[in-house]
């Protein structure tokens, strides 16, 4: 049985270091994107705190801001998820780059090739070692499931409560601002 790599090649032998290299680094620029996506979503919410705050918005404009803000931390969070798939990718890509150097290695010093190895026994090494990987990946993302999960039911209240705090942020810095602006 042939596993699937990207690019649809099929066979580890298919693969070169360099193609690997330019994934990796697709990605890498995927990660800047979403990076910058999520810093840009907090200035704004920053912004619109600092102008929800200002003496004389009415408590209409707060609780639009309000929506805004937790929209904005809403499209933050979907960026956050993103990038962490991105950055499971380039493990991905990693080990399959340091893999494809141990097998170029291996090769050099036998001075045979590594590929003429029986693909049923290469298959089962790289089968271990995926399960291996998966297994972890699963405790992992069981460990996340049981900290931080969200039904759409408890995203669609956290996002209610989310939006009253963002309104009371808003309703608290007006009035210490309105505090201090009449000299108090």
């Amino acid at each position: 049985m042939a596993i699937k790599f990207f690019g649809g090649k099929n066979k580890l032998k298919d693969l070169k270091i360099k193609d690997v290299q330019k994934n990796i680094d697709k990605q890498l620029v995927e990660t800047d994107i979403l990076a910058r996506r999520v810093r840009n979503s907090d200035e704004q919410i920053q912004s619109i705190m600092e102008a929800g705050s200002e003496p004389g918005v009415s408590s209409v404009e707060r609780k639009v801001m309000a929506l805004d803000m937790s929209r904005l931390e809403n499209k933050k969070n979907r960026a956050m998820s993103e990038l962490q798939d991105v950055i499971k990718e380039i493990e991905s890509l990693d080990n399959t780059l340091a893999l494809l150097k141990d097998l170029e290695a291996i090769s050099k010093k036998s001075k045979g090739d590594i590929y003429d190895i029986p693909i049923d026994d290469l298959t089962d090494e790289v089968k271990e070692y995926a399960a291996s990987k998966a297994q972890k990946r699963r405790i992992s993302e069981e460990i996340d499931e049981v900290i931080g999960a969200n039904t759409s039911t408890e995203n669609d209240v956290r996002l209610s409560k989310e939006q009253r705090e963002f309104e009371e942020k808003l309703n608290n810095l007006a009035a210490e601002k309105e505090k201090n602006s009449r000299g108090y």
